[in-house]
């Protein structure tokens, strides 16, 4: 509720419809968002954040419809298991069994299969882009493009931004030190045990990885590795565009409607995707 409470409301949604995917976890809902926009639609496979542990589809309610508004896109909100019950993979494998649905089922849904994205912010970044990653791993065709705002996209422990950062910007040091070892268990906090799956900056390659939009903000001990992830996407020849936002803290999604800056960055980034996903080429011509 309080997310809700603070997130922009935007244009009614051309139609939304709540489903449940088979993953081989078990049932997944979703909640798909088809925007008022004619044609054929990229789609958006879309992971929450919630440090893994918590929030869900409704938390992030707004925040999707003013995606879809934005980047014209019809979006799928996936409602992933969370830790302690379901660590790590449980969000990934969601995600990816949301991402291999959307392909299969994009024309039935009005979209258009050569242009399904995914994306998300803090844990969910970091659960879309192992879902980027397992792509490459398998040989399959990756997703056209990758929305990631404030991502996980490795552990951040030993950057300058956990150090100045670590409380009183919304997501702090303790908090991340609770939940490591729930979401990856076996794995102490701080430690570099983290294969390139855990924290994906860290992987011996990132060669082939889809293009990407990645916001960061000031305020943010992920703000450093956010930082890294697109200097080493675009150290691999990756296409990337990377803002950070230097007046802003993490969750800043959450507070569009009451901060101008939020409100500016939650929709600039969702226009750039928009546009870098129409301009995207085939995954196998990568």
């Amino acid at each position: 509720r309080q997310w809700l409470m603070f997130t922009k409301i935007t244009a009614p949604m051309a139609r939304v419809e709540d489903r449940t995917i088979a993953g081989r976890g078990g049932a997944i809902p979703v909640r798909i968002y088809w925007p008022r926009a004619d044609g054929k639609l990229p789609v958006l496979v879309y992971s929450h954040g919630g440090g893994w542990i918590f929030s869900s589809i409704a938390a992030e309610d707004r925040v999707t419809r003013l995606i879809a508004n934005a980047a014209k896109v019809i979006v799928i909100s996936v409602n992933y298991r969370l830790a302690p019950e379901h660590p790590y993979p449980a969000a990934s494998d969601d995600s990816e069994d949301v991402f291999l649905w959307a392909r299969a089922h994009a024309a039935s849904l009005g979209g258009d299969a050569a242009k399904i994205g995914v994306g998300g912010d803090s844990a969910g970044g970091h659960a879309a882009i192992n879902v980027a990653q397992r792509q490459i791993a398998a040989h399959r065709p990756g997703p056209a493009a990758m929305l990631l705002f404030y991502p996980g996209a490795g552990m951040p422990q030993h950057d300058r931004a956990y150090k100045l950062f670590g409380e009183g910007y919304g997501l702090d040091a303790a908090f991340i030190d609770f939940i490591l070892p729930r979401a990856f268990p076996g794995h102490a906090p701080g430690s570099r045990d983290f294969d390139g799956f855990m924290s994906p900056v860290d992987a011996k390659s990132l060669k082939g990885m889809p293009p990407a939009v990645i916001a960061t903000d000031g305020f943010d001990i992920l703000r450093d590795v956010g930082r890294r992830f697109a200097d080493r996407l675009k150290a691999e020849g990756v296409t990337v565009r990377y803002t950070n936002y230097p007046t802003l803290a993490h969750s800043f999604l959450q507070f569009s409607a009451v901060v101008k800056d939020a409100d500016t960055a939650s929709t600039q980034s969702a226009e750039q995707f928009g546009e870098l996903i129409r301009a995207s080429a085939p995954a196998s011509a990568r």
